[in-house]
């Protein structure tokens, strides 16, 4: 009769693919099953094909997840007192892939939080300066004494020092002129009475020690006796 009627196998849908058993780079499988909506009976066809279907999935390169190190220990605080702040931080171990960021690599806070006293802090103090063993030396010679003809415009150094704490020697110099006389006129006439030791050529023999007055230093001249 008609229960006895045959009756084909129907496939059902398709289920949804199964998470991927990797997130990234190789060896990912999902899988995915169907049954069977109504299946073959009375002699009915079966169905054909497979009951079930698996894939690669996820097969890209993995990404690089930024790796960051342990905190420092905290920094010591800003003030004494009247808030300030301290702070710690870390160092990026292992740099991230492209589009991937770290995370915060420093953190602070408030510290030192209680009002400060109405005393005042005193100022740091300057260093005091080094103190001298000994007075200064005289003054050595002009470097540019009995160096010629007297000239105002040549000019020298002379120095001075002294023995420091430390045992190091500390120099003063300065700037130093020949020291000479120059004469107030250009030219100096000198006249003798002839003398009897008088040569025929009326050169004396006398010479005399006179100041050039152009020079300023001392020559030696002779006297021309008429």
């Amino acid at each position: 009769g008609e229960c006895n009627s045959p009756v084909n196998c129907l496939w059902d849908h398709w289920s949804l693919w199964s998470e991927c058993t990797v997130a990234c780079g190789t060896g990912g499988s999902q899988l995915r099953t169907r049954g069977f909506n109504p299946p073959a009976s009375g002699n009915g066809s079966p169905c054909l094909g497979p009951s079930s279907e698996q894939r690669i999935c996820n097969d890209h390169e993995c990404a690089i997840e930024c790796q960051v190190s342990e905190w420092s220990i905290y920094s010591e605080c800003t003030v004494p007192c009247g808030t300030g702040t301290q702070s710690r931080s870390r160092q990026i171990m292992v740099s991230p892939s492209s589009g991937l960021t770290c995370p915060s690599l420093s953190e602070s806070l408030s510290c030192n939080t209680e009002a400060c006293s109405n005393s005042p802090i005193p100022s740091p103090q300057p260093p005091s300066s080094p103190c001298f063993l000994s007075e200064w030396t005289g003054w050595t010679l002009c470097t540019v004494a009995g160096s010629g003809a007297c000239n105002a415009f040549v000019e020298g150094v002379q120095t001075r020092s002294r023995i420091l704490c430390d045992h190091s020697e500390s120099f003063q110099s300065q700037s130093c002129l020949l020291d000479c006389t120059i004469s107030p006129t250009a030219s100096t006439t000198v006249t003798s009475s002839p003398s009897p030791s008088s040569t025929s050529s009326g050169v004396s023999p006398n010479n005399h020690l006179l100041e050039d007055e152009a020079a300023g230093v001392p020559v030696w001249a002779w006297i021309v006796i008429g």
